[in-house]
């Protein structure tokens, strides 16, 4: 047994919380698998910081945090902004946080978590220049599919993916106690540090652009940055400056510095994304909603003319919010 509990009490009894879970919040019961072993991820991180750089959660499943729990989406992954000192150099980073997390690693061990359940996994470096230090956790599933990752270099696994993003600009965050479907089962609260409202707003941005490193422009960032416009007490002023120093600072490929000018690109492109994706087909729509929203829940059964308002209501606050920003 660890001499840490995992945060859902002594390790054999997951499969009754899985259950419990499942039951009560209409999630399949892999997905509450995976939601107890993303929150015990935040806890370890939480319970063991680096004393190097400071850690907050950003990305989807960040967001959910926000929502009311009836509302919140399924995530499968942790996404981390690192913050460092002044003067530490940009090349230091990498190495900086992959011996945190090997220490991290050594205190997993010395918990009792094993080799194939609870362990890190950090691969190995590649070349060129990285923006993103990625991890994984690994756990023997009991309801969870095994996959695999070549970037991960994990074969036939069921794991958490975590990526920590080096380059942070503008970071807006406050420790918080964690607001999550997973954290009703928990027998203890989880804190940690998340991003603002705010953060979250110019982020998602970012990545609907399609426009440089950490930006993706899949479909559940729509439905993330429609959650979010619906928010009270968000800064517009502060996501213009968020947006804006995030492109003034980008680097290309290789590390150099490539800014994106003007950053109102970034917009435009957030917004064409929005258009293209307003015409996803029945069957595109229904696999990921079943993907991300619980049986039965609002937005499982998500129709296709639902979808389009969505994108619509996306790219109307784009032009009547965050454009004249930037004018």
């Amino acid at each position: 047994m660890t001499e840490e509990l995992p945060i859902w009490g002594a390790a054999d009894d997951l499969a009754r919380v899985i259950t419990k879970a499942s039951e009560e919040s209409r999630f399949a019961s892999h997905q509450c698998e995976m939601m107890m072993w993303l929150l015990d991820t935040l806890d370890c991180i939480e319970r063991f910081p680096s004393d190097e750089f400071r850690v907050y959660l950003k990305g989807g499943t960040c967001v959910q945090h926000y929502l009311p729990r009836e509302k919140q989406r399924f995530s499968i992954d942790l996404d981390f902004s690192t913050c460092f000192e002044d003067g530490v150099e940009a090349d230091e980073r990498l190495s900086i946080v992959r011996s945190y997390l090997q220490r991290l690693k050594d205190q997993l061990l010395r918990d009792g978590w094993s080799a194939n359940h609870g362990m890190l996994k950090i691969p190995a470096i590649q070349p060129g220049f990285s923006a993103i230090c990625l991890s994984a956790r690994l756990f023997e599933p009991i309801k969870c599919r095994r996959t695999s990752s070549r970037v991960l270099n994990i074969h036939n696994a069921a794991f958490v993916k975590t990526e920590f993003f080096l380059y942070d600009t503008e970071p807006e965050y406050s420790n918080q106690r964690l607001s999550l479907v997973s954290t009703e089962y928990a027998v203890n609260d989880v804190t940690f540090n998340l991003a603002s409202r705010t953060r979250l707003l110019a982020d998602k941005i970012i990545a609907l652009s399609g426009q440089g490193y950490g930006a993706r422009d899949e479909n559940k960032d729509i439905l993330d940055l429609k959650s979010l416009c619906e928010l009270d007490g968000l800064d517009l002023d502060g996501t213009h400056r968020m947006i804006s120093s995030w492109a003034k600072s980008h680097l290309d490929v290789n590390g150099k510095a490539h800014p994106i000018e003007p950053p109102i690109r970034i917009v435009h492109a957030a917004r064409q994304t929005a258009l293209e994706k307003s015409d996803l087909s029945a069957q595109v729509l229904a696999q990921m909603m079943g993907l991300l929203y619980a049986r039965g829940r609002e937005g499982f059964n998500l129709k296709r003319s639902d979808w389009k308002k969505i994108c619509v209501d996306v790219v109307s606050y784009l032009e009547n919010k965050i454009l004249p920003l930037f004018a």
